[in-house]
């Protein structure tokens, strides 16, 4: 059976392959199983997988699974990542039967979101009771979603990529590249963030204000809004943060832009914050920083992204860059920006280990996964490497143990937590 670990997917060029990468509990060595769908089901992946997100459904026994997709409908699948047994196949449960090809599919715990590579977005609501979901037992609807000045969805950034193994929340972040804006979708509504979500909060004075990276103004830019974008590409869109804050029942998320001026080309770094309001408050955004990416970071859409809690007060975006040698986290809460490893051939693929969950305001049991970053690279190799709070502050992040993949470079990943309420 798999438990913690992280399914990575790697690719030789002619199909993509999912493999699990864990630790032994007894010693702490890392193992990377190869190809553990195909050798349970065999069942083969095509080349170009585009997405994968953990899930977990909240029923009786509870099912762990891991959602994919890619090019043509059979990649768009789910699987139990205990036994790596297929649950179903996103792509074709519509209620017309056509079936859509998605490049990427976003499960949360009551609903799901999925995009096409055209930009058509697609929500459904999961089937089942708070505490009894039916895996695959409901349908999207047979046409995308339809907002007022129409949508086009490439980018999400969700709470389920950050989030532990109980605290579920309903939100979803994404990017209308039709009209440049942002958007929030909870279950199957889509909200446009307009300035009546702007908080009272001491980065109100940023709204249409000059540039800030949260030390120093820059007087020749002005913050954008949310819903007003239309000036820049989005080059990649992420979230970082506590999707809980226990103590304080609320969640703090922050969505992080990497951003590029239409008429010159100039990279910028945007950022914001989402609170829920929790039990007593109201949802809101405070507008955090923007600022031009520094002229020896260079970042393209083929940069690499993941996100990352270490540490109670760090909520951190890492990314790759320079030509995708180069990691870089930038910290959403303080605007600093550093330079934590260079690899020695082009990064693929980036995901975090373990990341927090509701109970740690009360302490916890370390595991081999705390304060854990995988990545691949172009050559095939993957690097099992220590993040800790030394090395976001500057220190050096050091190689724990590294493999060579036989099934080609890896490209995406996910961590898998502990398979109980709470790890």
């Amino acid at each position: 059976a798999y438990e913690d670990g992280w399914a990575v997917v790697t690719d030789d060029g002619t199909n993509s392959h999912l493999n699990y990468l864990t630790a032994d509990p007894n010693t702490g060595e890392y193992l990377l199983i190869e190809d553990a769908l195909y050798a349970a089901t065999g069942k083969t992946l095509p080349s170009g997988i585009t997405s994968i997100q953990y899930h977990m459904y909240n029923t009786f026994p509870q099912v762990f699974a891991i959602a994919l997709a890619g090019p043509g409908k059979e990649s768009s699948i789910e699987v139990k990542y205990n036994d790596m047994q297929i649950l179903g196949t996103f792509a074709n449960e519509f209620v017309d039967d056509n079936g859509v090809e998605f490049k990427s599919v976003v499960p949360m715990e009551e609903f799901v979101a999925a995009c096409a590579p055209n930009g058509d977005f697609y929500l459904r609501e999961e089937a089942g009771s708070s505490f009894s979901r039916v895996p695959h037992a409901s349908f999207f609807p047979s046409r995308p979603v339809v907002i007022d000045g129409g949508l086009k969805v490439n980018h999400i950034a969700s709470y389920s990529s950050v989030g532990n193994d109980m605290a579920g929340t309903s939100n979803i972040f994404a990017h209308d590249d039709l009209n440049g804006r942002s958007l929030m979708l909870s279950k199957t509504s889509v909200r446009v963030i307009d300035e009546d979500f702007y908080n009272d909060g001491i980065f109100e004075a940023h709204r249409g204000g000059k540039g800030y990276d949260g030390k120093n103004s820059y007087e020749d830019i002005t913050f954008p809004d949310p819903w007003a974008m239309g000036d820049y590409n989005v080059l990649a869109m992420g979230g970082c943060g506590a999707d809980m804050d226990f103590m304080a029942d609320s969640k703090i998320f922050s969505i992080v832009y990497f951003l590029e001026k239409k008429s010159d080309g100039k990279k910028y770094i945007f950022a914001y914050d989402y609170s829920d309001g929790g039990w007593f408050g109201s949802p809101g955004i405070d507008l955090d920083f923007f600022f031009p990416l520094p002229s020896d970071i260079t970042i393209d859409a083929a940069s690499m992204s993941t996100c990352c809690m270490v540490g109670g007060g760090n909520n951190i975006m890492l990314f790759s860059a320079n030509g995708n040698k180069d990691i870089y986290a930038f910290n959403a809460l303080t605007g600093s920006l550093r330079k934590i490893y260079t690899a020695a051939s082009p990064v693929t693929g980036l995901v975090l280990g373990k990341i927090g969950d509701m109970m740690a305001s009360f302490g916890g049991t370390p595991t081999f996964y705390d304060e854990r970053l995988v990545v691949g690279t172009e050559d095939g190799t993957i690097l099992v490497i220590e993040l800790n709070d030394s090395a976001l502050a500057g220190g050096k992040a050091e190689v724990i143990q590294q493999f060579k993949s036989t099934t080609g470079k890896m490209t995406r990943g996910v961590f898998n937590p502990a398979q109980s309420m709470i790890s």
